[in-house]
Protein backbone atom coordinates (compact mmCIF):
# COMPACT_ATOMS: atom_id res chain seq x y z
CA UNK A 1 0.00 0.00 0.00
CA UNK A 2 3.06 1.93 0.97
CA UNK A 3 4.34 1.72 -2.25
CA UNK A 4 1.17 2.59 -4.42
CA UNK A 5 0.81 5.43 -2.71
CA UNK A 6 4.79 6.61 -3.36
CA UNK A 7 4.21 5.60 -6.90
CA UNK A 8 1.12 7.70 -7.25
CA UNK A 9 3.34 10.62 -5.31
CA UNK A 10 6.00 10.41 -7.82
CA UNK A 11 3.31 10.39 -10.91
CA UNK A 12 1.31 13.11 -9.99
CA UNK A 13 4.85 15.45 -9.67
CA UNK A 14 5.89 13.85 -13.07
CA UNK A 15 2.44 15.54 -14.41
CA UNK A 16 2.23 18.75 -12.43
CA UNK A 17 5.46 19.32 -14.15
CA UNK A 18 4.35 18.67 -17.69
CA UNK A 19 1.08 20.55 -17.48
CA UNK A 20 3.35 23.85 -16.09
CA UNK A 21 5.64 23.60 -18.85
CA UNK A 22 2.70 23.34 -21.91
CA UNK A 23 1.11 26.14 -19.94
CA UNK A 24 4.48 28.15 -19.57
CA UNK A 25 4.96 28.16 -23.30
CA UNK A 26 1.37 28.39 -24.52
CA UNK A 27 0.86 31.20 -22.11
CA UNK A 28 3.70 32.63 -22.77
CA UNK A 29 2.92 32.76 -26.66
CA UNK A 30 -0.81 33.75 -26.62
CA UNK A 31 -0.11 36.72 -24.10
CA UNK A 32 2.59 38.13 -26.93
CA UNK A 33 0.43 37.48 -29.83
CA UNK A 34 -0.61 40.98 -30.72
CA UNK A 35 1.29 43.38 -32.75
CA UNK A 36 2.58 45.78 -30.07
CA UNK A 37 4.30 49.69 -30.36
CA UNK A 38 8.30 49.18 -30.54
CA UNK A 39 9.65 51.36 -28.23
CA UNK A 40 12.99 53.34 -28.22
CA UNK A 41 14.44 53.75 -24.47
CA UNK A 42 16.85 55.60 -22.69
CA UNK A 43 17.83 54.47 -19.56
CA UNK A 44 20.05 56.65 -16.77
CA UNK A 45 21.79 55.56 -14.21
CA UNK A 46 24.12 58.40 -13.08
CA UNK A 47 23.92 60.94 -10.13
CA UNK A 48 22.98 64.51 -9.83
CA UNK A 49 26.47 66.67 -9.96
CA UNK A 50 27.51 67.74 -6.05
CA UNK A 51 28.85 70.70 -7.66
CA UNK A 52 27.96 72.66 -10.43
CA UNK A 53 30.00 75.51 -12.41
CA UNK A 54 28.91 79.07 -11.49
CA UNK A 55 27.25 79.64 -14.73
CA UNK A 56 24.56 76.87 -14.05
CA UNK A 57 21.36 77.45 -11.80
CA UNK A 58 21.20 75.51 -8.60
CA UNK A 59 18.15 73.95 -9.99
CA UNK A 60 19.96 72.16 -12.78
CA UNK A 61 18.53 68.67 -12.99
CA UNK A 62 20.60 66.52 -15.13
CA UNK A 63 18.01 63.76 -15.99
CA UNK A 64 16.01 66.68 -17.01
CA UNK A 65 19.10 67.75 -19.10
CA UNK A 66 19.39 64.39 -20.89
CA UNK A 67 15.78 63.86 -21.68
CA UNK A 68 15.67 67.57 -23.14
CA UNK A 69 18.69 66.62 -25.38
CA UNK A 70 17.04 63.13 -26.66
CA UNK A 71 13.96 65.00 -26.84
CA UNK A 72 15.57 67.83 -29.67
CA UNK A 73 17.00 64.53 -31.51
CA UNK A 74 13.61 61.81 -31.07
CA UNK A 75 11.22 64.23 -30.59
CA UNK A 76 10.34 63.89 -34.87
CA UNK A 77 11.16 60.66 -35.42
CA UNK A 78 7.64 59.30 -34.59
CA UNK A 79 9.03 56.50 -32.12
CA UNK A 80 7.68 56.01 -28.72
CA UNK A 81 10.18 56.99 -26.35
CA UNK A 82 10.66 55.57 -23.15
CA UNK A 83 13.15 56.82 -20.04
CA UNK A 84 13.71 55.02 -17.43
CA UNK A 85 16.24 56.80 -14.60
CA UNK A 86 18.04 55.28 -11.73
CA UNK A 87 17.89 52.06 -12.94
CA UNK A 88 18.80 49.22 -11.88
CA UNK A 89 19.91 45.36 -12.95
CA UNK A 90 15.90 44.29 -12.89
CA UNK A 91 14.60 47.40 -14.96
CA UNK A 92 17.75 47.15 -17.43
CA UNK A 93 17.21 43.36 -17.66
CA UNK A 94 13.15 43.86 -18.74
CA UNK A 95 13.92 46.22 -21.32
CA UNK A 96 16.48 44.47 -22.73
CA UNK A 97 14.66 41.19 -23.25
CA UNK A 98 11.32 43.03 -23.81
CA UNK A 99 10.04 41.99 -27.49
CA UNK A 100 8.68 45.63 -27.92
CA UNK A 101 12.41 47.57 -27.31
CA UNK A 102 13.87 48.41 -30.55
CA UNK A 103 16.60 50.49 -29.71
CA UNK A 104 18.03 51.08 -25.86
CA UNK A 105 20.68 53.78 -24.91
CA UNK A 106 21.90 52.86 -21.69
CA UNK A 107 24.13 55.62 -19.86
CA UNK A 108 26.20 54.85 -16.52
CA UNK A 109 29.51 55.02 -15.70
CA UNK A 110 31.83 52.19 -17.07
CA UNK A 111 35.58 50.79 -16.86
CA UNK A 112 37.89 48.43 -18.88
CA UNK A 113 39.36 45.24 -16.92
CA UNK A 114 42.96 46.73 -15.28
CA UNK A 115 46.08 44.56 -14.55
CA UNK A 116 47.65 46.03 -11.65
CA UNK A 117 50.47 42.91 -10.93
CA UNK A 118 50.86 39.30 -12.07
CA UNK A 119 48.24 38.27 -8.50
CA UNK A 120 45.80 40.92 -9.03
CA UNK A 121 43.52 43.11 -11.61
CA UNK A 122 40.23 44.57 -11.35
CA UNK A 123 37.32 43.93 -13.52
CA UNK A 124 35.62 45.65 -16.29
CA UNK A 125 32.45 47.56 -14.75
CA UNK A 126 29.63 49.02 -15.98
CA UNK A 127 27.84 50.38 -12.51
CA UNK A 128 24.60 51.50 -11.89
CA UNK A 129 23.45 54.53 -9.67
CA UNK A 130 24.45 52.52 -6.38
CA UNK A 131 27.97 50.93 -7.65
CA UNK A 132 26.42 47.64 -8.42
CA UNK A 133 28.16 46.08 -11.75
CA UNK A 134 25.24 45.43 -14.36
CA UNK A 135 28.42 44.37 -16.94
CA UNK A 136 26.94 40.58 -17.41
CA UNK A 137 23.02 41.90 -17.78
CA UNK A 138 24.13 43.25 -20.82
CA UNK A 139 24.74 39.51 -22.41
CA UNK A 140 21.04 38.89 -23.11
CA UNK A 141 18.83 40.54 -25.19
CA UNK A 142 15.84 39.57 -27.59
CA UNK A 143 15.95 39.13 -30.90
CA UNK A 144 14.10 42.34 -31.57
CA UNK A 145 16.09 44.63 -30.04
CA UNK A 146 17.94 45.97 -33.11
CA UNK A 147 20.55 48.60 -31.61
CA UNK A 148 22.21 49.30 -28.30
CA UNK A 149 24.16 51.94 -27.09
CA UNK A 150 26.50 52.26 -23.62
CA UNK A 151 27.30 55.59 -22.93
CA UNK A 152 30.03 54.91 -20.34
CA UNK A 153 33.48 55.28 -20.90
CA UNK A 154 35.75 52.38 -21.62
CA UNK A 155 32.73 49.66 -22.43
CA UNK A 156 34.15 48.88 -25.68
CA UNK A 157 36.44 45.82 -24.53
CA UNK A 158 33.63 44.76 -22.38
CA UNK A 159 31.08 44.50 -25.32
CA UNK A 160 33.97 42.91 -27.69
CA UNK A 161 34.00 40.21 -25.27
CA UNK A 162 30.92 39.33 -25.58
CA UNK A 163 30.56 39.42 -29.47
CA UNK A 164 33.44 36.97 -29.52
CA UNK A 165 31.34 34.83 -26.69
CA UNK A 166 28.18 34.71 -30.03
CA UNK A 167 25.81 36.48 -27.39
CA UNK A 168 24.33 38.68 -29.60
CA UNK A 169 22.23 37.67 -33.27
CA UNK A 170 23.87 38.64 -36.24
CA UNK A 171 22.05 41.87 -37.09
CA UNK A 172 22.33 43.22 -33.55
CA UNK A 173 24.54 46.24 -33.89
CA UNK A 174 26.02 47.62 -30.57
CA UNK A 175 27.55 51.28 -29.92
CA UNK A 176 30.31 51.84 -26.94
CA UNK A 177 33.05 53.78 -26.47
CA UNK A 178 36.87 53.10 -25.98
CA UNK A 179 37.98 55.80 -24.28
CA UNK A 180 36.67 58.76 -21.80
CA UNK A 181 34.13 60.79 -23.68
CA UNK A 182 31.78 63.55 -22.48
CA UNK A 183 28.28 63.23 -21.91
CA UNK A 184 26.46 65.61 -24.49
CA UNK A 185 29.24 64.50 -26.87
CA UNK A 186 28.88 60.80 -26.16
CA UNK A 187 24.76 61.54 -27.20
CA UNK A 188 25.22 63.24 -30.45
CA UNK A 189 27.63 60.54 -31.33
CA UNK A 190 25.18 57.77 -30.27
CA UNK A 191 22.09 58.82 -32.18
CA UNK A 192 24.36 59.46 -35.35
CA UNK A 193 24.94 55.63 -34.78
CA UNK A 194 21.49 54.66 -34.36
CA UNK A 195 20.55 56.06 -37.48
CA UNK A 196 21.68 52.79 -39.48
CA UNK A 197 18.79 51.44 -37.48
CA UNK A 198 16.55 54.15 -36.75
CA UNK A 199 16.82 56.32 -39.51
CA UNK A 200 15.19 56.81 -42.91
CA UNK A 201 18.64 58.07 -44.68
CA UNK A 202 21.44 57.37 -42.68
CA UNK A 203 23.41 58.82 -44.80
CA UNK A 204 22.57 62.33 -44.35
CA UNK A 205 23.03 61.57 -40.53
CA UNK A 206 26.64 60.81 -41.22
CA UNK A 207 27.87 63.09 -43.91
CA UNK A 208 28.49 66.82 -44.70
CA UNK A 209 28.55 69.44 -42.13
CA UNK A 210 25.33 70.37 -39.69
CA UNK A 211 22.58 71.87 -41.09
CA UNK A 212 21.77 75.31 -39.93
CA UNK A 213 18.35 75.92 -38.09
CA UNK A 214 15.59 76.13 -40.65
CA UNK A 215 18.43 75.97 -44.01
CA UNK A 216 18.09 72.33 -45.18
CA UNK A 217 20.65 72.75 -48.06
CA UNK A 218 21.87 70.05 -50.01
CA UNK A 219 24.72 68.67 -48.80
CA UNK A 220 24.07 69.29 -45.24
CA UNK A 221 23.75 66.48 -42.47
CA UNK A 222 20.90 65.76 -39.86
CA UNK A 223 21.32 65.75 -36.34
CA UNK A 224 17.80 64.49 -35.45
CA UNK A 225 16.76 61.16 -36.38
CA UNK A 226 13.56 60.23 -39.29
CA UNK A 227 11.92 57.36 -38.14
CA UNK A 228 11.06 54.43 -40.24
CA UNK A 229 7.31 53.54 -40.05
CA UNK A 230 7.81 50.21 -40.79
CA UNK A 231 9.45 49.75 -37.63
CA UNK A 232 7.05 51.79 -35.14
CA UNK A 233 5.22 48.55 -34.64
CA UNK A 234 6.03 44.62 -34.18
CA UNK A 235 4.44 42.12 -36.33
CA UNK A 236 2.73 39.81 -33.95
CA UNK A 237 4.82 36.66 -36.38
CA UNK A 238 8.02 38.61 -35.09
CA UNK A 239 6.70 38.59 -31.19
CA UNK A 240 5.93 34.71 -31.25
CA UNK A 241 9.41 33.99 -32.72
CA UNK A 242 10.72 35.93 -29.94
CA UNK A 243 9.18 33.94 -27.18
CA UNK A 244 9.31 30.61 -28.82
CA UNK A 245 13.31 30.86 -28.72
CA UNK A 246 13.13 30.56 -25.12
CA UNK A 247 14.58 27.19 -23.92
CA UNK A 248 11.77 25.01 -22.42
CA UNK A 249 13.97 22.35 -22.17
CA UNK A 250 16.29 23.55 -19.45
CA UNK A 251 14.01 25.48 -17.18
CA UNK A 252 14.89 25.78 -13.33
CA UNK A 253 12.00 27.36 -11.07
CA UNK A 254 13.42 30.03 -8.46
CA UNK A 255 11.18 31.61 -5.80
CA UNK A 256 11.98 34.43 -4.14
CA UNK A 257 12.20 33.79 -0.54
CA UNK A 258 13.50 37.73 -0.31
CA UNK A 259 10.93 39.25 -2.03
CA UNK A 260 12.46 42.86 -1.08
CA UNK A 261 15.40 41.86 -3.18
CA UNK A 262 16.61 41.89 -6.60
CA UNK A 263 19.57 39.94 -8.01
CA UNK A 264 22.16 38.69 -10.68
CA UNK A 265 21.81 35.06 -11.39
CA UNK A 266 25.38 33.16 -13.08
CA UNK A 267 25.46 29.52 -13.40
CA UNK A 268 28.91 28.50 -13.47
CA UNK A 269 30.26 31.94 -14.28
CA UNK A 270 27.52 32.39 -16.72
CA UNK A 271 24.71 34.34 -16.79
CA UNK A 272 20.92 33.50 -16.47
CA UNK A 273 19.18 36.39 -15.70
CA UNK A 274 18.13 38.66 -13.18
CA UNK A 275 15.93 37.64 -9.85
CA UNK A 276 13.18 39.91 -9.67
CA UNK A 277 11.72 41.42 -6.10
CA UNK A 278 8.23 39.64 -5.09
CA UNK A 279 7.82 36.79 -3.79
CA UNK A 280 6.39 34.93 -7.03
CA UNK A 281 8.10 31.83 -8.86
CA UNK A 282 10.51 32.68 -11.41
CA UNK A 283 11.82 30.98 -14.35
CA UNK A 284 15.19 30.88 -15.77
CA UNK A 285 16.48 28.92 -18.52
CA UNK A 286 20.23 26.64 -18.14
CA UNK A 287 22.37 26.83 -21.52
CA UNK A 288 22.61 23.35 -23.07
CA UNK A 289 26.32 23.22 -22.44
CA UNK A 290 25.30 23.02 -18.73
CA UNK A 291 22.57 20.89 -18.67
CA UNK A 292 24.14 17.77 -17.59
CA UNK A 293 27.48 19.50 -15.13
CA UNK A 294 27.31 19.82 -11.50
CA UNK A 295 26.05 23.62 -11.36
CA UNK A 296 27.36 26.15 -9.46
CA UNK A 297 24.52 29.32 -8.80
CA UNK A 298 26.07 32.33 -7.77
CA UNK A 299 22.58 35.31 -6.40
CA UNK A 300 24.29 38.43 -6.33
CA UNK A 301 22.32 40.98 -4.85
CA UNK A 302 22.12 44.82 -5.04
CA UNK A 303 24.49 46.30 -2.66
CA UNK A 304 21.54 49.30 -2.20
CA UNK A 305 19.15 47.06 -0.13
CA UNK A 306 21.32 45.10 2.23
CA UNK A 307 20.85 46.99 5.05
CA UNK A 308 19.57 44.13 7.11
CA UNK A 309 21.52 42.19 9.74
CA UNK A 310 19.45 39.01 9.58
CA UNK A 311 21.03 36.15 7.02
CA UNK A 312 19.20 35.74 3.81
CA UNK A 313 16.20 33.18 3.71
CA UNK A 314 17.52 30.08 1.70
CA UNK A 315 15.89 30.14 -2.08
CA UNK A 316 13.51 27.31 -3.42
CA UNK A 317 14.95 26.16 -6.04
CA UNK A 318 13.30 23.71 -8.24
CA UNK A 319 13.97 21.78 -11.75
CA UNK A 320 10.70 21.27 -13.97
CA UNK A 321 12.18 18.57 -16.68
CA UNK A 322 14.93 17.50 -14.32
CA UNK A 323 15.25 16.94 -10.56
CA UNK A 324 18.26 18.37 -8.88
CA UNK A 325 19.61 18.27 -5.37
CA UNK A 326 20.22 21.49 -4.59
CA UNK A 327 22.28 22.90 -1.29
CA UNK A 328 23.80 25.96 -0.20
CA UNK A 329 27.13 27.28 1.06
CA UNK A 330 26.68 27.95 4.82
CA UNK A 331 27.96 29.53 7.60
CA UNK A 332 28.72 28.40 11.20
CA UNK A 333 25.18 28.62 12.11
CA UNK A 334 23.92 26.50 9.05
CA UNK A 335 22.39 30.11 7.66
CA UNK A 336 22.94 30.71 4.10
CA UNK A 337 26.43 32.48 3.88
CA UNK A 338 26.77 35.92 2.93
CA UNK A 339 24.37 38.53 2.43
CA UNK A 340 26.06 40.11 -1.01
CA UNK A 341 26.39 37.05 -2.92
CA UNK A 342 24.85 33.39 -1.91
CA UNK A 343 26.19 30.23 -3.77
CA UNK A 344 23.87 27.23 -4.25
CA UNK A 345 25.03 24.15 -5.77
CA UNK A 346 22.42 22.17 -8.55
CA UNK A 347 23.56 18.15 -8.71
CA UNK A 348 21.21 16.77 -11.08
CA UNK A 349 19.28 13.50 -9.87
CA UNK A 350 19.88 10.14 -11.97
Amino acid sequence: MLILKLQNWLMQIVYNKLLFLLFFVITTISFHTQAMEREVVIMTSVSQPKQLPFWMSKNYNLSQDIENRFDSLLKSSGYKVVYIHNANAETLSRYLESPSTLALFWISHASKAVKISDFFSLSSTITDISGNNLRDVFQKVNPNLKFLSILGCEAKSIINQFKKQKKYHPSFIIHSFEKKVSLFSAINQAIIASASVLDQSPKQMSQGSLCLAGRQKRGCRRNKIIGKEELFELEETEVIKSMVNINHSNLIIIKNTNPEYAAILTVNKEFIGVLKKGAEDQHFSLPNNLAHKKLKLKIKYEKSILTKAEPNMPLTIEGISHDYNVSYLQDKDGNVNGQHANYYYLNKVQ
